[in-house]
């Protein structure tokens, strides 16, 4: 089966019908010079796809760097 493509211009000038297409759930290809470069989802696919991922806390640190030396010649003293 292939699929139809769409240029960043012929996007532009279709985004309407762009958006309804990615509504019935068809991931919309958008090339540029013909290699697809992006896809045109719809909301609910791409809330679909956010919650497949694993929350990362930002708010604390991964690695405790108290105490550790960063000065290269100091840390590398024998």
């Amino acid at each position: 089966i292939m699929e139809d493509t769409y240029s960043i211009a012929e996007a532009k000038n279709n985004l309407s019908s762009l958006v309804h297409e990615a509504e019935t759930g068809r991931a919309v290809p958008i090339t540029r010079r013909g290699k697809s470069v992006a896809r045109l989802i719809s909301e609910a696919d791409y809330q679909r796809l956010l919650g497949t991922k694993a929350k990362v806390d930002w708010g604390e640190p991964f690695i405790d760097t108290r105490g550790w030396k960063f000065d290269r010649d100091e840390a590398n003293e024998r």
